[in-house]
């Protein structure tokens, strides 16, 4: 199974990162990998595969956080950019024109009430 993850990983890129971001391992990749319970992101898809294979051939009882050495129960993939929609506000108010006899008037259509008492 780790081998089949190592396939798909190294197959697929995690783009390069600022140095607050990046895999404490490789220091190229994104650190998209989250060690639980001490919460610490820790490294890569990639090195992270090959840290637990290493661990798994060693024959480790435990697998260890390398930031804070606490035990690690869960490791997971968080995604690096969370997808944002940006929507364009709408116009708090709109603009109607009225024609009065020669003149014309800009009035804001705030409410009804508001607009009906204005005539």
């Amino acid at each position: 199974m780790v081998d089949k993850c190592l396939a798909e990983d190294s197959e697929e890129q995690e783009p390069s990162c600022s140095d607050d971001d990046a895999c404490c391992v490789c220091l190229s990749r994104v650190a998209t990998v989250r060690a639980y319970p001490c919460g610490h992101k820790i490294s890569c898809r990639l090195c992270a595969t090959l840290m637990l294979k290493a661990s798994a051939k060693a024959q480790e009882k435990q697998f260890r956080c390398i930031m804070c050495r606490s035990n690690v129960y869960r490791l997971r993939y968080v995604r690096q950019d969370p997808i944002v929609i940006l929507c364009k506000p709408e116009a708090p108010f709109s603009l109607h024109y009225a024609h009065q006899g020669e003149h014309n008037s800009c009035r804001s259509m705030v409410s009804s009430s508001r607009s009906s008492s204005l005539n």
